[in-house]
């Protein structure tokens, strides 16, 4: 059984983002070998792959090197075209006819949502037969629902990293123009350092799991505004766990667990129907209604995940 987890096989670099949009050209490989400039050379993926790495991974300096290879090879500016059958595009083609080769000996592809079922079918159709949708969570989600009662500042939440293909940039243009248009009435509490400071904004330091309470305690809603096909979005299903309403792209995988104006909003990647989403929220009265339907709901994701799963091995 394979399990996926990002765009292992159908897009070298995982992510099928580029130039601050959904890559359109993947099948072709032409902009492969531009993507992955700073990508591991044979040598790094060898010690990436030896015993000794295993036992030195959580040492300092070996720690700060893996941040430092992450920033340089998810950096998200213009990566430039590249175009046509060059020795390295064919190469790219070889390693995806590789990878389509790999999955087809699989019996069964678990897929952690419906949308990455079919962003995976679209490349890879023969797929279709071995798989299976499967809705994912994690041991420290667990029914902390609560009752909201919005004041008069609304606090907007935003969770994720703050990369362009997480809609960071979009939606800071979006609060941006709706705190100039005089919309004074909300907060961003953001999860992260951001280097050009905001009124509207209040920093906070990265979460851990034993910290979900006490930061989603600081939010009325949740913002998730990825670009890119979001597999699938662990910080949503943390948020509707203790009662926090989401706002979410289509593009978001786990948007099949909340019905758009229910549980929360669903927009199209698109600035302005954010900034309507969020205006919406002005006043309290939809983020309690979202709420009431949350806490009606049923939860026990987790339990249905393990039977889920069980069912697939078996």
């Amino acid at each position: 059984v394979c399990t996926t987890h990002d765009y292992f096989g159908i897009c070298p670099k995982l992510t099928m983002f580029r130039n601050g949009a959904v890559c359109t050209n993947v099948s072709g490989c032409e902009n492969c070998p531009q993507c992955n400039k700073k990508a591991l050379t044979k040598k790094k993926i060898y010690i990436l792959q030896s015993p000794i790495y295993r036992k030195l991974k959580d040492v300092c300096f070996v720690k700060a090197f893996r941040r430092k290879f992450r920033a340089n090879f998810f950096h998200e500016k213009d990566q430039g075209e590249l175009g046509g059958n060059t020795p390295q595009v064919l190469e790219y083609q070889e390693l995806r006819k590789h990878y389509m080769e790999m999955f087809e000996l699989m019996d069964r592809i678990h897929f952690n949502s419906q949308m990455t079922k079919e962003v995976f079918l679209k490349y890879a159709p023969q797929l279709e037969s071995k798989g299976e949708v499967v809705v994912i969570s994690h041991n420290d989600i667990r029914d902390r629902r609560k009752e909201l009662n919005p004041g008069e500042v609304i606090r907007l939440g935003f969770a994720s990293l703050q990369l362009e293909s997480k809609g960071y940039r979009m939606m800071l243009q979006a609060l941006d123009e709706l705190w100039e248009e005089g919309n004074h009435w909300f907060q961003l509490h953001l999860y992260g350092k951001e280097v050009q400071s905001r009124p509207y904004i209040v920093e906070h330091n990265r979460f851990t799991y034993a910290e979900l309470e006490q930061a989603y305690d600081n939010m009325d809603v949740l913002l998730m505004p990825s670009i890119w096909y979001e597999t699938f979005g662990l910080v949503v299903l943390e948020a509707l766990s203790f009662g926090v309403p989401v706002i979410i792209t289509e593009n978001v995988g786990c948007k099949e667990l909340i019905k758009d104006g229910e549980q929360g909003i669903i927009i199209p990647v698109q600035k302005e129907a954010l900034k309507k989403a969020v205006k919406s929220l002005q006043g309290g009265e939809t983020i309690k209604k979202f709420n009431r339907n949350i806490l009606q709901q049923n939860m026990d994701v987790v339990g249905a995940y393990l039977d889920n799963i069980e069912k697939l091995y078996r």
